[in-house]
């Protein structure tokens, strides 16, 4: 089998948790669990002239993930401040950083081409400042992909309609969570919507292919243009939610490319979810076991996870 491309754009920043300090950023997050899944990986990024800078890089470097990483003289080196709550979820304040100023021009374009990617993975908080948000949507326009992904990831309640309306014109699979739902449905909709129909409506204004709404402790509700389903979670406890929903992410994205029907990828996406949410950090080693189980399911092993959407479900 081909070896999936992935390209990843946007932060790589510094987790600050209890005064400990964990490499993270969504993307990157991602960029990395796909790599350790067995994709290429590259990642578009920015941090300061700082010693965190420098940590990111070789972070980059020791995680095996090719590097179109820039250097900003102005902002530093991103910092995200988690608090957690009693359940392990966590809020951030994230001041603006070197991942705000990403820029791209035609070289760089030339280079993302060159590197041919299958998938580009983009989300909404790196086009907050005006310099990313530009170099975000030009490789959106101008780099050619097989399959787009959208993770909204909302932080800091930073989610303005026309980036919203952007990002969702320009990708084939869409990822939020439960709260974002519930966000963009007031945003886009003036009103509150169910998550079934949130996802309906979204898919035929926006011509996405699939939709996906994680749930927390839940699972995941998975909406295609040929059936929709309610996935229901893998056991998980301790540890914190920090980087499950990237890890959910990159799991049902290694599946998806893999030729594995949305349903599968998701329940693939809940099994690496899982794993990290029982874990410190967002990027913990992988077991063993976990390996094991996603490969098992995407090389079609095993299958007895799959339950038929159910009636008594209506109200997600």
């Amino acid at each position: 089998m081909k070896k999936i491309r992935a390209l990843s754009v946007g932060a790589v920043l510094w987790d600050v948790i209890n005064e400990k300090e964990y490499i993270g950023g969504a993307p990157f997050n991602v960029a990395v669990n796909l790599k350790r899944l067995g994709a290429e990986s590259a990642f578009v990024t920015c941090v300061g002239r700082d010693a965190r800078g420098d940590r990111a890089l070789e972070k980059i470097r020791e995680y095996g993930v090719h590097s179109f990483a820039q250097r900003d003289e102005r902002f530093a080196t991103g910092v995200a401040e988690a608090v957690l709550d009693e359940t392990g979820s966590a809020t951030y304040r994230i001041p603006r950083a070197a991942f705000d100023e990403i820029q791209i021009g035609k070289e760089d374009l030339a280079a993302l081409n060159a590197y041919a990617p299958d998938l580009v993975c983009f989300g909404s908080f790196e086009q907050r400042f005006p310099r990313s948000r530009a170099s975000v949507q030009s490789i959106l326009q101008n780099v050619k992909a097989d399959c787009v992904f959208f993770d909204v990831n909302i932080r800091m309640d930073f989610a303005e309609k026309e980036v919203i309306g952007f990002s969702l014109q320009a990708c084939d699979v869409l990822k939020l969570n439960e709260d974002e739902c519930a966000l963009l449905g007031k945003l886009l909709y003036g009103k509150d919507l169910c998550v079934r129909s949130f996802c309906r409506r979204v898919a035929k204004d926006h011509d996405i292919q699939t939709v996906l709404v994680t749930l927390g402790a839940k699972g995941c509700f998975v909406y295609t243009r040929g059936g929709e389903r309610h996935i229901e979670s893998a056991p998980s406890s301790g540890g914190d939610t920090i980087g499950a929903g990237d890890a959910f992410s990159a799991a049902f994205l290694y599946a998806y490319l893999s030729g594995k029907d949305a349903f599968t990828a998701a329940h693939c996406g809940n099994v690496l979810g899982a794993f990290v949410a029982a874990n410190t950090g967002a990027l913990p080693a992988f077991s063993r076991t976990v390996t094991h189980t996603l490969h098992s399911i995407i090389d079609g092993e095993e299958t007895s996870w799959r339950k038929e959407f159910s009636a008594s479900e209506k109200n997600i």
